[in-house]
């Protein structure tokens, strides 16, 4: 899978100052949710109880990460 992207330039960038979350759909959120804890240092938090599917929520770096 991937998405080709036009090189714009810097006149339309977007101007992002921070990244509060993304979300990500995992063929694992098993092993997805491991990776990201033991490779990239990120902390599992808790999810809301009301979600009823498998997911995963992670912290770290000013950064939340939804693994779907």
């Amino acid at each position: 899978m991937g998405i080709l992207l036009e090189q714009n330039s810097s006149d339309s960038a977007l101007p992002l100052l921070s990244l509060n979350h993304v979300s990500y759909l995992c063929k694992s959120v098993e092993e997805s949710s491991k990776f990201y804890q033991e490779v990239l240092g990120f902390v599992l938090i808790r999810r809301p109880s009301s979600l009823k599917f498998e997911g995963a929520w992670l912290f770290n770096y000013g950064i939340g990460i939804h693994l779907l």
